[in-house]
């Protein structure tokens, strides 16, 4: 129900429009217990009535389709504001740093009733491990700062946020000042902040896809670190894995590829491994053999794949005999020891 029943002196008798929103089947609107009107309620806007003011209590009742009371608003006139109220979200702060927690700022009159046309001045001090960190009252025209240790009432209300200090284990103490109005003290507790949640990191791998292979089978072992033209897109022929090929002609093949690490920024060590090579096979990097594979059965390789640098060259000369098949389904690099 709206609005507040804190009228002016010159506003008695001047009618005031009071307009509820209910999901109830019909409300009735008293103004210090004699009926204003009765109305069905309406879902979809809001019933509304012309008010002629006076101080004292407004009251609508709302009632279900058996004419049984469910629910009953109360707006009163209140007296002048004695004291400020402070109602905290939480009752505590988590020690992490991280932790904010807003204050509802409010004044009230002597018999403890929010008093809504309020725009008291209200001055902050707060001790123990934690600081204001933002001030507001919803007014769209104040140009108080929102940082600092002063915010003014807006139809009666402000807001204080605090954030908690990492590691303090004693309590926090907030004290709002009003000039002429009775103080208000709100101690809240520090708690241990249990450690964040994450999702586990897992050991992520980098699957090498852009492979070429010697246009055919050699009779000789080649020389597998022989230079390829970057243009070279017709002798050597594009490989995806996967597949094999039958020797005839000739005993050995050269696959090669070229790739930049994407490995993470904690990995320690990388692996380069090397998935159902079939046939013999030596596998080159950078220039260096750094394995062979004796037996033609299908088997995986692994290497170990320096960390110290970005650019890497990979090269697998495969062996089979004239009429078997050579080849390998992937070639992955994976990260090891993620911290």
């Amino acid at each position: 129900m709206i609005p507040h029943w804190n009228w002016p002196s010159d506003s008695i008798g001047r009618p005031i429009q009071v307009m509820t929103i209910s999901n109830v089947d019909s409300l009735v609107l008293r103004l210090n217990g004699k009926l204003v009107s009765g109305q069905k309620a309406d879902k979809y806007e809001m019933n509304a009535w012309e008010v002629p003011y006076e101080s004292g209590k407004l009251e609508v009742v709302g009632y279900n389709t058996n004419r049984k009371r469910v629910i009953r608003l109360i707006v009163e006139t209140t007296g002048e504001p004695v004291a400020v109220r402070l109602t905290p979200y939480r009752s505590a702060l988590r020690n992490d740093g991280e932790d904010a927690l807003p204050v509802t700022v409010e004044v009230v009159d002597q018999k403890g009733r929010h008093v809504p046309v309020a725009d008291n001045l209200i001055t902050f001090e707060i001790s123990g491990p934690a600081k204001i960190i933002g001030l507001g009252n919803g007014d769209p025209n104040s140009h108080e700062p929102e940082k600092g240790d002063k915010r003014a009432l807006f139809n009666g209300l402000a807001q204080v946020i605090i954030r908690s200090d990492p590691g303090g284990e004693e309590g926090v103490t907030l004290v709002a000042h009003a000039k002429g109005l009775k103080s208000a003290r709100l101690t809240l507790q520090s708690e241990k902040a249990l450690p964040p949640r994450y999702v586990a990191v897992e050991n992520t791998y980098q699957l090498l896809t852009e492979w070429i292979h010697s246009p055919r089978f050699y009779t000789s072992p080649p020389d597998v670190t022989l230079s390829i033209e970057e243009n070279d897109m017709n002798t050597w022929v594009q490989y995806a894995g996967m597949t094999r090929h039958k020797a005839a002609d000739g005993n050995y093949m050269i696959y090669r590829t070229t790739f930049q690490a994407t490995r993470k920024p904690n990995w320690t060590r990388s692996q380069i491994v090397c998935k159902d090579v079939q046939g013999k096979a030596e596998v080159w990097l950078n220039g260096e053999r750094v394995a062979e594979k004796k037996e033609y059965a299908s088997a995986d390789i692994v290497i170990e794949c320096p960390v110290d640098r970005q650019n890497y060259d990979l090269r697998l000369l495969l062996e089979a005999e004239t009429g078997d098949i050579a080849g390998f389904d992937q070639v992955i690099v994976a990260g090891l020891n993620i911290q």
